[in-house]
């Protein structure tokens, strides 16, 4: 930039920032006070009654922490899992699925849960959006290969967005925005040895000067904003379009037929059919202080700005918008409830301090007890009879605890429940719901009550897929092996973008994740595990109905049972298909060729050949045949004593058989003497 140029730079930036600053300022303030209502302690209490309470009992029993867990709960429990979907007719499904799973390692080796949880929890508590962000970080020290990582932002009140389009973000439509830090003096000058030490001057509401401008601390801020740029679309032959900014000028050649012009993609010419210039926009970055732009700008490698708000409850009025959150109509029925339960308190402290009626001739001799008689619990009290009072020393009618004030408490946590949206039956608390129906629908109560926050949280999620969609094939463009994580946390190792080399001289690329596009779709429901535990409960339920099906789904309940070894005991019960046995094998060429024997009358009887067949059949399936083979060993013993053909005949008796196992091919119904077993006839 020349030093005009500069110098106006700088200036539209400062005039953004104060614009954010004083559009956001009424927001903040009121989400800063939520959070520290739900923080308790003397936040939930007016100063004129920490004023006139002096010295008096003054309790906060703080009850809106448990409603925002039930919804940060909830959505812990019910994570959004972001699904690729193709798009155009260059799109691959197997692709879209290594993105897919791609995407989940990005989340998993960043630890974007915790960045997700954060900012969704300062939205519920707060109102005012929480915030993450998407970078990309070098592979290593020693390479060019960059990663994708999603990164928490841990003050949401650190984010300056371009209030005009903020409420667009999702489309892509956030045209600037401001992230603040501070950085130790010593470090600024390590990083920036050339420039004076002249921090960021401006300051909004969240941001407290006196930890922003310590004598060892300067604040700085990253500053993303999109800028118009011309660059020109080339339509291919094969239909794809491609932009100036993903090829050089030396690619495009003259066409081979002299009529028009060519790609050269990977030393193959693709002709040319259209081409027009547009205006885009290019999101760019830079570094700066108010004063001085201490690094870039540059260009930033998506189309959007990698910058994602989680919003709360968002309201606009007459054009103004106001975030406002889970608890903020409920403050005034805990402050009602920290009342009415520190003036009951303080009855009830007062009640052994009541004073005695005495007369001094009672007491006489007896003062130094009487005077202890609040601070330490007598047995007795000794006095004297004073025959002018009638009696023994009373005490005046002490204070009681005043039901009004337990009513009150009463209607105060109920008002709590009401203006939340979230009763017992949600909180896990008995109710006066008896049915299961009435108590489900109670809970669904709840669920449409908080729903906002989660379908806010669910839009955030699926925002956060589109960038990286579209950081993918831009960050992964050279050949390298990624990572894959699958929904039940199982992992892969994929290639991308490899290039082979045919027989015949030509390339292929393997695993293209630079081509086509991709869509977002957001799933939201309990996690993989909860999802897991369910199924192993609903059939062991169907189990207990059906004991028959433990044969055939016994491998698939281990599985999802949550103990250790259940994977290991899995997979000794799925069935094994490990293709034909070789002594299997040489039992049946045996067996075939006996039974070739006996059609021409040279070997064994007709018995034998049954019997050689129950052990082969046995070898093939197991155990659950060894009661078949007996029987038809049985049955042909009986057979021979009884001086009968081994195949039975008109007077054989017939034993109820278990079914045998199919066999390639069938035996001849002659040998088998109308005893064909079901499978084999």
């Amino acid at each position: 930039m020349t030093k005009k140029k500069d110098e106006d730079f700088l200036a539209t930036l400062r005039e953004r920032f104060k614009i954010s600053m004083s559009e956001s300022g009424e927001n903040r303030n009121l989400a800063i006070e939520d959070l520290k209502f739900v923080l308790g302690g003397d936040e939930q209490w007016d100063k004129e009654a920490i004023t006139a309470r002096a010295g008096r009992p003054r309790l906060t029993i703080n009850k809106l922490p448990k409603f925002v867990r039930q919804v940060t709960g909830d959505q812990r429990q019910n994570r959004p899992d972001i699904k690729v979907r193709p798009v155009d007719s260059n799109s691959d499904p197997t692709m879209a699925k290594i993105i897919e799973g791609h995407i989940r390692n990005i989340q998993y080796n960043s630890y974007a849960s915790i960045a997700y949880d954060n900012a969704f929890k300062h939205a519920v508590a707060g109102g005012y959006p929480g915030w993450w962000r998407v970078e990309t970080k070098y592979a290593e020290d020693d390479t060019f290969d960059q990663d994708i990582m999603i990164e928490g932002i841990l003050n949401q009140f650190c984010v300056y967005p371009d209030p005009e389009t903020v409420h667009d973000v999702y489309r892509g439509g956030l045209e600037w925005c401001f992230v603040t830090e501070t950085m130790s003096k010593s470090k600024f000058k390590q990083l920036f040895p050339k420039d004076e030490i002249t921090g960021w001057t401006e300051q909004g509401t969240g941001e407290n000067l006196d930890g922003w401008f310590l004598d060892d601390t300067i604040r700085v801020a990253e500053y993303y904003y999109k800028e118009i740029v011309e660059k020109t679309i080339y339509k291919l032959q094969d239909g794809s379009v491609i932009d100036s900014s993903k090829v050089k000028n030396e690619h495009i050649i003259p066409s081979p037929d002299g009529k028009g012009k060519s790609l050269m993609i990977q030393g193959q010419p693709y002709p040319i059919l259209k081409e027009r210039k547009v205006k885009a926009k290019q999101v760019k970055w830079c570094l700066v202080t108010g004063h001085k732009v201490l690094e870039g700008p540059k260009d930033w490698a998506g189309k959007y700005i990698p910058l994602v708000p989680v919003y709360g409850d968002t309201w606009t009025i007459e054009g103004k918008t106001y975030y406002k959150s889970l608890i903020r109509d409920a403050k005034d029925a805990q402050k009602v409830y920290n009342y009415t339960v520190s003036q009951n308190m303080e009855m009830a402290a007062l009640q052994p301090k009541v004073p005695y009626k005495v007369t001094p001739a009672q007491i006489k001799g007896h003062e130094s007890q009487w005077n202890q008689l609040n601070n330490y619990p007598f047995p007795y009290v000794l006095y004297n009879p004073d025959p002018n009072t009638g009696g023994a020393p009373q005490r005046e009618q002490g204070a009681t605890v005043n039901t009004v004030f337990v009513q009150m408490a009463q209607q105060a946590t109920a008002d709590m429940k009401d203006t939340i949206g979230i009763y017992d039956a949600a909180l896990g608390q008995s109710s006066n719901e008896r049915s299961g129906v009435a108590i489900f629908a109670r809970q669904r109560e709840s669920d449409v009550g908080m729903f906002e926050f989660i379908d806010n949280y669910g839009r955030a999620i699926t925002f956060t897929g589109k960038i990286l969609v579209d950081l993918v094939p831009r960050i992964y463009d050279t050949e390298r092996t990624i990572r894959t994580l699958g929904e039940d946390d199982s992992h892969g190792i994929v290639p991308i973008n490899k290039i082979v080399v045919n027989p015949d001289g030509s390339q292929t690329l393997i695993n293209d994740i630079t081509a086509g596009k991709y869509d977002i779709a957001i799933t939201v429901g309990p996690s993989y595990t909860t999802q897991r535990m369910q199924a192993a409960e609903s059939m062991m339920k169907l189990i207990q109905s059906v004991p028959q099906l433990m044969s055939v789904i016994g491998d698939l309940v281990i599985k999802n049972m949550d103990w250790p070894g259940s994977e290991k005991i899995a997979e000794r019960l799925a069935p094994k298909d490990n293709g034909p046995d070789p002594e299997q094998q040489l039992q049946i060429q045996k067996l075939e060729e006996e039974i070739e024997a006996l059609r021409i009358g040279k070997t064994k009887t007709g018995s034998e050949i049954l019997l050689n067949l129950a052990k082969a059949s046995a070898a093939e399936v197991g155990e659950q045949q060894e009661q078949y083979r007996l029987e038809m060993e049985a049955l042909s013993q009986a057979l021979e004593m009884q001086g009968q053909p081994p195949g039975g005949g008109q007077g054989a008796p017939s034993p109820s058989l278990g079914t045998p196992p199919k066999m390639e091919g069938n035996l001849p119904p002659e040998l088998m003497g109308g005893m064909v077993p079901p499978q084999m006839q």
